[in-house]
Parts: C-alpha cells; structure tokens; sequence
C-alpha cells in the first residue's frame, strides 16, 4: 500500500533474478556491499549555475543557447513552417510542451512521448561524467496565419512540463523572437530584458552551487533557478533508493563489479541489465562514482569509500535449489554450499547454521519481519581472507481483514461486510470469506444475509498487496431473503494495481476492480435467477498495514417478480482494510 509501495528494489532480491549460474544449475549467493568495506555514502543532488546562461544539474549541463527552436518552412508551400525545439536529452525526453506568446497565452501544446523525439550529440566533453545528448522535436507544418502571427510578437517562450506521482519538472526557455534577414527567418534570444541569475531551494535563496545529501526517500528537494537570459528550471523531486547487493573486485585488482535494484543508472553504457529490477556496473577502484536516476530522472551523484580488502570471486558461495525471493512465513529455510577451505558462521541470532559434510549448510532465516526486506548474513573465512555474505528476502502480510458499509439504491438498504482473505505460500493461491448483513433494510425484506466462500488464484506470483495481479476465483454464495434461502456456485474476475494514472496517485495508492457471477437456484417456489455484481474499490494508506476503502459498483439479483430488489442496484461502499 501507499507509501507502503516498496519499490523494486526492496522487492527482488538478486537470487530470483540472477541469470548467472553455474554448470550445476547453483545460484551464487551476495557479498554484501554495506558488510565487505565499502562505505555506501548518501545519494547527492549537485547543482552549479556556471555563468549567466547555463546551469549544471547533476551530471547535466544546461545552456539557455541550446534550449531554442528553429523555423523551417516549408520548401513547396513556403506560406506554412515547421518549429524545430530542442532541450537536453537527459532532463527530459517526455512530457509536454508550450509554446508561450508574450503574454503568456499558449498558442501550441504538444503532448512529447519518446517516440515522437530525436536524440542527438552535442558538444564534446572532456567529462566522462556528463552526458551532452540533446533532444529534438519537429512539429507538423503549421499554417500561414500561425507563422504570419509569431512572425510580429515581440518574443516567445516555450516550456516543457512533465508531472509524476511525487515529482514535477518544468523548463523553460529565455524570451526568444523571430528575426528576418537577408529574407532568412531565424530565432535570437531577446538580450533586452535580462534578469538577476538565482537559485532557490525550498524556498530559500541560496548560493551559485552547492551540494544537498539525501538520506530520506520522503523528503522532497524544490528547487529553481533562473538564468540572466530569462531560462528558468524547476524541479520536485527525491531520491529513489538502491539496494547495492554484491561488491567484487577483479581479479587484476583494478575494477569494483556491484549487482544492485531500485533507482537505475543515467548511463546505460558499462551497465548489464540483469532483470526487471537488477542490474550490475562496473566501476573503476580509483574512481567510484556514477550518476542514478532520482524521482523523476533527475540525476544524483552516487559514491563509495574503500576501507579494507574487497571480496573476491574465489569466495563465492552457492545456493543448492531454486531462489526465492518472497514469502509470507515468518521463518525460511535454504541450503547452500561454500567454497573449499573455508569456515561459515552466523554474523547475529537471526541466522541459524547446521552444518553439513562437503562444505554444504542449511541455513535457517528466522524471525522475518513483515513488509520488509530482510536481510540475513554468514561471515565467510578463509585463510587469507574473509567476506560477508547475504541473502535478501520479503516477507508479506499473508492476512487480509476489510470492514465496509455499503448503501445499495434504489433498495435504499445499508449493509455492513466483513472479508477475510488468507494467502498461501506459494504466492499465487489464496482464500477468502465474506460476510455480509443488513443494518437498515426497507418494509418488504424482513431478513437479510449473504456469505461467500472462495479459492483465489492470482496469474502472476506475487504478495498481496506489494506486487499487481489479474487474479480469478472459484466460490460458493449463501444467500438468505426474507424466509428463503439459496446456495449457488459462481466465478469471479479482477485486478489489483497501483495506480497508473496521474488524476488517482493523489486519492488512491491502490485500486481493484472485481467482476462476480453467481448461477441462480429455486427454492420455495421463489426462483433466484443469477447474481451478478462489479465493484471499483480504491485504497488510501493511512499507515503501512491500514488503509481506507471506497468504491462504487452495480449489482443485480435476478429474481422473480418486479420489486426494487430485482432492480439494478447502484452501490456505495466505504470501509477500513487491515493486514497482518
């Protein structure tokens, strides 16, 4: 749930991901990055406004000269352009773009998607560091009164916008206008106005450059600056954690190899994908250092201290049988193998070791806690060196309680349910009961109740309530009206997600809908057709395990006669949802 979101990162571990194993189908288990001397220093966001015209973010260089656009018009119809905008690459390659007249009316928005853009090289750096990439964007051809109309305006402006869950980028160009010469048509920057070059950062001026450190994942950085030429860059954003779980060092001694999840590096150069989450970069040992992804894409400067001797492969161990990643037990058991000559003991009381014959071990992971990822560790010794190594785990909340009061119209009857789900290890099945009674009914349904029994199966593996699944079910319906009761088998069909549009992040971390269809039965000479019913439930974290609960949906019981019970009926639920 919210903010109970793990990211990826938290969420596999390199074992379930890991495509490199050996001859014996073995999976090598992690030498710690935070437990082998290296220091994993904080995330930082840099900032330098190098002169009057250009800004340096990160390992991004921007200058209000290449933040333009160009006219192109057209050769056959030279009464219609195209506009040409260019910005740089790695701040932005989406999100939308407005043209600004001089007072600030929009005359062209543009919805900028990676397939509608070109990347192109800028100018070369001596940096290794910094990237210079710029992107560009062409318009279709534009009419002649569009062109004749900009062609007169004293300046323009465009800005490019883009909007996430937690982060906002917004850049803007310096006041730009049409210039003739020698009947040429270009675009100059407008030198007339200029403006008092600052930077701000959460409100506070501060200084020409500087360094912020983030250590809190829910700590957002505002910043602005603004350049002598009128450019101006605003940013929201956060750091997006990493999970570093395996250092090496070569066998030559000079390149550090770390395998880690979560925030991605900005170069893909130097970097082997190894999963949907994982990935490993190698790294000079005189120079550790490279940029990752923040919230947003906005680039923040990654560093690491060596403080001893760094584990090599030699040391590796192994994992015997397949990996897991996830689980819903509060204890997990693996078995696992070291290399030869080499002895293995528990590094705290949360690893408990029985050790075997030929190097093998079972290693027992207790006491997991819920909603993290639990990291466990054996110390490794040899007789010329010693390493640590890990294995990563999350546990899940495996119960499920949600209490709700839903008013059905135009029965004009409130009801008040209580679901029960329970989630099995093997991360896809589960079981739920639902109960549900009337508070407030009308004069013609004397008594009311239904109660549901089900076997859930989601179609990917996963936890409830971390990882989104179709799920389907299987489940038995007791229902009771007035004096009759019916009993009748039925299907259901759902997903459960995040939420991926922008206008729901704001009043839902999490969202399901769900389909049900129960078959019909007669009893009493009352003949109960079907039951069907749809529900959007949305859910807002109020902490890591409890959330509220709000929905809306449609349900029919099929039943003989004409009543306001065999209407439609429109519902409107409200509720609270625990796990445990």
């Amino acid at each position: 749930m919210k903010k109970n979101i793990i990211t990826k990162s938290l969420l596999i571990s390199t074992l379930l991901l890991s495509c490199s194993q050996n001859l014996y189908g073995q999976v090598p288990l992690n030498f710690s990055a935070e437990y082998n001397n290296i220091q994993i220093l904080p995330q930082k966001f840099e900032y330098t406004l190098l002169d009057s015209s250009s800004l340096k973010i990160g390992d991004i260089i921007i200058d209000s000269k290449n933040l333009n656009f160009q006219l192109e018009l057209n050769p056959s119809n030279p009464s219609e352009g195209r506009l040409i905008f260019s910005w740089p690459a790695g701040l932005l390659k989406e999100g939308e773009l407005t043209l600004f007249n001089n007072y600030g009316k929009s005359l062209l928005k543009e919805e900028i998607t990676q397939e509608k853009i070109k990347i192109v090289s800028g100018e070369n750096t001596t940096n290794a560091l910094l990237r210079n990439e710029k992107t560009t964007f062409t318009t279709e051809y534009l009419n002649e009164e569009f062109i004749e109309e900009i062609k007169y305006l004293p300046f323009l402006k465009f800005c490019m916008n883009k909007k996430e869950r937690n982060t906002r980028i917004e850049l803007c160009s310096s006041e730009l206008y049409v210039s003739s010469e020698e009947n040429k048509l270009n675009i100059k920057e407008r030198k007339s106005s200029q403006r008092e070059a600052v930077v701000i950062i959460n409100g506070k001026e501060v200084g020409d450059q500087g360094i912020i450190f983030l250590n809190d994942k829910n700590e957002n950085i505002n910043f602005k600056a603004q350049s002598e030429s009128g450019a101006l860059l605003e940013i929201v954003t956060r750091l997006k954690p990493i999970d570093f779980k395996d250092v090496v060092i070569t066998d030559d001694k000079k390149s550090l190899k770390f395998k880690a999840s979560g925030s991605y590096p900005v170069k893909e150069e130097g970097v082997k994908k190894l999963g949907d989450d994982l990935w490993e970069i190698t790294l000079p040992v005189d120079f550790p250092v490279f940029y990752v992804q923040g919230d947003g894409g906005i680039p923040m400067r990654q560093e690491f201290n060596i403080k001893g001797i760094l584990p090599q492969e030699k040391l590796r161990s192994f994992l015997l049988g397949s990996p897991k990643a996830k689980t819903y037990s509060s204890n997990f058991t693996i078995e696992a193998k070291t290399p030869k000559g080499t002895t293995v003991k528990a590094k705290d009381d949360l690893s408990k070791l029985t050790l075997k014959k030929n190097q093998r071990l079972t290693w027992e992971l207790k006491d997991l806690k819920a909603n993290e990822l639990n990291k466990r560790y054996l110390l490794l010794t040899s007789t010329d060196a010693e390493a640590t190594i890990g294995y990563d785990i999350f546990r899940g909340y495996r119960y499920e309680a949600h209490v709700t009061s839903q008013i059905l119209s135009p029965l004009n009857m409130i009801g008040l349910g209580l679901d029960l789900s329970w989630w099995l290890n093997n991360l896809m099945s589960g079981i739920a009961f639902k109960y549900t009674m009337a508070l407030t009914k009308p004069e013609v349904i004397t008594s009311y109740s239904e109660m549901e029994v089900s076997y859930l199966h989601r179609f990917t593996k996963g936890l409830n309530f971390i990882d989104p699944s179709y799920f389907v079910g299987i489940g038995y319906k007791m229902l009771k009206i007035n004096d009759t009761s019916f009993a009748t088998p039925g299907f259901s069909v759902g997903r459960k997600n995040t939420p991926t549009w922008n206008w729901l992040y704001t009043i839902a971390d999490w969202y399901q809908w769900k389909f049900q269809y129960f078959l019909g039965q007669k009893n009493n000479n009352v003949e109960l057709k079907s039951v069907y019913a749809f529900d959007f439930t949305n859910y807002y974290s109020l902490t890591t395990s409890q959330s509220l609960s709000y929905s809306l949906g449609i349900m029919k019981y099929q039943l003989d006669g004409d009543s306001n019970l065999t209407k439609d009926q429109i519902t409107l639920g409200l509720g609270w949802n625990k796990l445990f």
